[in-house]
């Protein structure tokens, strides 16, 4: 595998999504440095990290280690259905906003 794919995937998803990183940080648990480290090729996700990132993208776990124009057409066709995608301004799943 090419060394930074997977951040470079992470990078363009990021922005398919329109996310911050320091929200998909929030969203999946992870320090803002952690996911910048993974973003940029400084570090390798847990395998866990690396499934979480997956699920919330809505794609497959090798879309993600994939050329990049795989991960954003495989990404773009299942954009509206992303968890990510209720994502509020907090990070946070919109959805748990409303459940308190």
């Amino acid at each position: 595998m090419e060394h930074g794919r997977l951040g470079r995937n992470l990078r363009h998803l990021l922005g398919l999504h329109d996310l911050s990183q320091q929200d998909l940080a929030r969203y999946l648990g992870l320090s803002p440095q952690g996911l910048w480290n993974i973003l940029h090729g400084r570090s390798e996700p847990r395998s866990r990290t690396a499934h979480a990132l997956a699920v919330a993208f809505g794609v497959n776990l090798d879309v993600l280690f994939a050329d990049t124009g795989t991960c954003v057409r495989a990404a773009a066709a299942v954009f509206e259905r992303a968890p990510v995608r209720a994502i509020g301004a907090t990070g946070e799943p919109a959805v748990a906003a409303h459940t308190a």
